[in-house]
């Protein structure tokens, strides 16, 4: 500002007493220069605090914006995740319905077994002791049945089962005459 820089030179100049004009020397002797200078630098502090306020009002508007901005996409991610849960809810009780309903329709198929797990037992079915089996089945059951079974005798079990419903008789021309015995039966 040129108008207090111009009454700061006239003030320090009136008290120097170093006027020449005396319309001047009036005009300044009518105010103090001390409360000249006082008014002066009261205003040229109150400019700064004026400035440092503007300043915090910009910075409180810009920590604001990015306070909203942070706010809004905290938002928008609870609201996703909120869409997300109600979804995994909703799966989890159509799984807990289907689970139920297959418990009610299966009974007591897959129930564990009551029969007391016991010490040795001789198996009445192969002649060997088995231990804590109680009233189950013997484990060599199911493996004595399929010794029995004219296709494993023979070594036949792959192709009987590729064969579907031709009953066992292979036609391609490269398994009979690559094995013309086992085909037959006599391999073993």
């Amino acid at each position: 500002m040129t108008d207090n820089t111009e009454l700061k030179r006239l003030a320090e100049a009136h008290a120097q007493k170093d006027i020449a004009d005396p319309i001047e020397s009036k005009r300044v002797m009518l105010v103090e220069p001390a409360a000249v200078l006082a008014l002066i630098a009261e205003n040229e502090r109150l400019e700064s605090e004026r400035a440092d306020l503007w300043r915090g009002k910009r910075d409180a508007e810009a920590t604001r914006d990015t306070k909203s901005a942070v706010i809004a996409e905290l938002k928008a991610e609870i609201a996703g995740l909120r869409t997300g849960y109600e979804a995994y809810e909703r799966v989890n009780a159509e799984l807990k319905a289907e689970v139920e309903a297959l418990r009610r329709g299966t009974g007591n198929r897959y129930a564990p077994p009551r029969a007391p797990l016991t010490g040795p037992s001789k198996c009445l079915l192969c002649g060997e002791i088995h231990y804590g089996m109680g009233g189950l089945p013997c484990p060599n059951m199911r493996i004595t049945a399929q010794a029995d079974l004219p296709e494993t005798r023979s070594g036949q079990v792959g192709a009987a089962l590729g064969q579907g419903d031709r009953g066992g008789q292979s036609t391609s021309k490269t398994s009979q005459s690559a094995d013309p015995e086992g085909s037959k039966g006599g391999g073993q």
